[in-house]
């Protein structure tokens, strides 16, 4: 059994443990930077999506040979109206995420 453990958000940190507990691979969530959609110049970050794709597909390959199931849990988003920037961020991330999570076929659960 594979768990996949992901602090939601652009910020956030992804990690994957082993059914015994070992940590098999934890760093920042991959995002990228670019210019905002606004009027103003200004920068976001957002999912890395081929670099989380290319860390799913490993370990689902891993899983596979070693005839295992993985199992993912998502943070929930922060959603705050009194801070409505990093809960749009936060939503565009977590939207980003269950997609890939969808795309290859990783169940997930908040």
């Amino acid at each position: 059994m594979f768990f996949i453990g992901i602090d939601n958000g652009v910020s956030g940190t992804i990690a994957i443990l082993n059914e015994r507990g070992k940590v098999i691979w934890y760093d920042r969530t991959p995002v990228i930077e670019q210019l905002n959609y606004t009027k103003e110049k200004a920068y976001i970050h957002r999912i890395d999506f081929m670099k989380l794709k290319e860390l799913f597909d490993d370990i689902k390959e891993r899983a596979r040979q070693q005839d295992e199931v993985i199992q993912c849990r998502i943070e929930r988003p922060m959603v705050n109206p009194k801070r409505f920037k990093a809960t749009v961020s936060a939503l565009r991330a977590l939207e980003a995420t269950q997609i890939l999570l969808e795309l290859c076929g990783i169940p997930y659960e908040f």
